[in-house]
């Protein structure tokens, strides 16, 4: 499951990566617009990215669940997550 969890961040960084260039590439003037069905792509593989890499996430963590939410750093990665979840709301709005 570390290696689903680990190719599903690698696709989605790629997947971010590429939509930070077009939109870039749209900011200093390289295109005069963003292809719709390019956007609409990128902002659906991010979201699948984003919904498996939590749902792979919880499925691992799920065994120690008990020990997890004692430790700290877990804590802060769950809050980085809801933000991040948020911030993909506010993108989508």
């Amino acid at each position: 499951m570390v290696n689903i969890h680990l190719a599903l961040l690698a696709l989605t960084a790629l997947a971010i990566l590429y939509s930070d260039h077009v939109g870039w590439r749209y900011f200093r003037g390289k295109t005069p617009t963003i292809d719709g069905k390019v956007a609409r792509f990128l902002h659906y593989a991010v979201w699948a990215g984003l919904i498996s890499m939590i749902a792979t996430g919880a499925w691992m963590a799920y065994p120690a669940l008990s020990f997890l939410v004692a430790q700290p750093l877990f804590l802060l990665k769950l809050l980085f997550v809801a933000v991040l979840i948020m911030n993909s709301f506010l993108i989508s709005s």
